[in-house]
């Protein structure tokens, strides 16, 4: 049971692994261009292919492009608090 966690628990995995790649991975490299171009292929394609359900991989991989972004944006001292109501309204219905 400890390789098929509840389904609710993919979420604290993947706050787990996004911490432990920002402590790992040099500023440099997350904070370019390339590292969202690949997270975004990345997680575009891994749908495509079967893959187990151990560690719900599929999720975490899907969701570090959101992450990537965010890490980014707080990086260029971009505060979500400092973002107009209609961007907000803009961005909540985009995604």
């Amino acid at each position: 049971m400890l390789f098929l966690p509840c389904p609710s628990l993919w979420y604290l995995l993947a706050l787990f692994v996004y911490r432990f790649m920002v402590q790992c991975v040099p500023d440099k490299i997350l904070g370019s261009n390339w590292a969202l171009v690949v997270s975004l292929i990345v997680a575009f394609t891994i749908g495509y292919f079967p893959y187990p359900h151990y560690f719900e991989i599929m999720k975490i991989v899907s969701f570090l492009p959101y992450f990537l972004m965010g890490y980014r944006m707080r990086k260029m001292g971009i505060n979500i608090g400092d973002i107009g109501f209609s961007s907000k309204l803009f961005s909540i219905t985009y995604f």
